[in-house]
């Protein structure tokens, strides 16, 4: 038999829950409806994945079982970031003739190591289990191949990014394909990645991914002198009257300080007044900002950034 008890558990739909005990030992069961319906159950592991301990460069995967009525779904997640779902880094399948759900990765790597949890959801509620992954390092080998992406190691790339004039403006010249994908990748959405790496001929995704972790570890550290917040609210969007426009939402420390824009690193001079034939205005309201780029044509095509105080704040690539 399950005991439960009804406890104050906050579950994925917000509701008060019923914690249950899974035949399984280090499965959590929550109900979130007071009552089952007839024949419905909740999720729970028949096969929990195991706890694994393997060299990088190694295939390893995690394997799960679950059951539920209705058919339960099942996601995963690591505790240290998020999980990058990409053929040459980490794969979630399912075995619809054995019903085993797997986390695989392909060649597993240092930064894989972490604790991750599989979660089986339906609408009467959840079951959750934690599972380790340790990784083996061997060498350097991991070192080599990151090499590869780029002769830069990401040190010397973002002092390139970040060369300033004694006023805080960019250094202008005409910026580099390699450095524009490292710009463009900081401010990008995970999924557009693959996208992006393709555009620009980077075929080593692992070697990126670790790359671009440690700049923006350095970059967060620079926003947060000038930004205690940032987020894109539309990173370039087209409107009907010729112009198209990029959207932030930012929590200044000091209201007063100075704003730039730039295209391929040069920097644009920038209108505070949404005047006749300006080319470039940012228009505040409140915390969110809107930089228009009016009468479009194609030399408006280009890697626009935005920095504040001499620090890159976001870039995107228009096309």
């Amino acid at each position: 038999m399950w005991k439960k008890t009804k406890v104050a558990d906050e579950t994925a739909t917000g509701q008060a829950g019923i914690k249950k005990k899974s035949k399984v030992p280090g499965v959590m069961i929550t109900q979130t409806v007071e009552e089952l319906p007839e024949g419905k159950t909740t999720p729970d592991f028949t096969r929990k994945p195991i706890a694994l301990t393997i060299q990088e460069g190694k295939f390893a995967y995690f394997k799960a079982i679950v059951v539920g009525d209705p058919t339960p779904t099942v996601t995963w997640s690591r505790a240290n970031g998020e999980i990058i779902f990409h053929p040459d880094v980490c794969e979630q399948k399912y075995n619809e003739a054995s019903n085993e759900h797997t986390l695989e990765f392909p060649k597993v790597a240092p930064e894989d190591a972490d604790t991750y949890k599989c979660f089986a959801t339906n609408e009467y509620g959840r079951a959750v289990c934690t599972v380790v992954l340790n990784i083996i390092e061997v060498g350097f080998s991991k070192t080599k191949e990151l090499q590869k992406i780029q002769s830069l190691d990401a040190t010397e790339l973002r002092k390139i990014l970040k060369t300033r004039n004694p006023d805080g403006t960019r250094q202008e010249k005409t910026m580099e394909e390699q450095e524009k994908v490292w710009e463009i990748l900081l401010s990008a959405e995970k999924k557009d990645y693959e996208r992006i790496c393709a555009d620009y001929g980077i075929t080593d995704f692992r070697g990126m991914l670790k790359k671009l972790s440690e700049m923006k570890k350095e970059r967060e550290e620079e926003i947060a002198q000038f930004i205690s917040h940032i987020r894109t609210l539309k990173p370039v969007e087209v409107k009907d009257d010729d112009c198209a426009t990029i959207e932030l939402d930012m929590d200044l420390l000091d209201s007063g300080s100075k704003i730039f824009l730039y295209k391929d690193g040069i920097m644009v001079p920038l209108s505070k007044e949404d005047g006749e034939g300006r080319k470039h205005n940012l228009k505040q309201v409140g915390k969110k900002y809107v930089f228009t780029i009016k009468n479009l044509s194609k030399e408006d095509a280009g890697l626009y950034s935005v920095d504040v105080e001499g620090v890159n704040v976001f870039s995107t690539d228009f096309k």
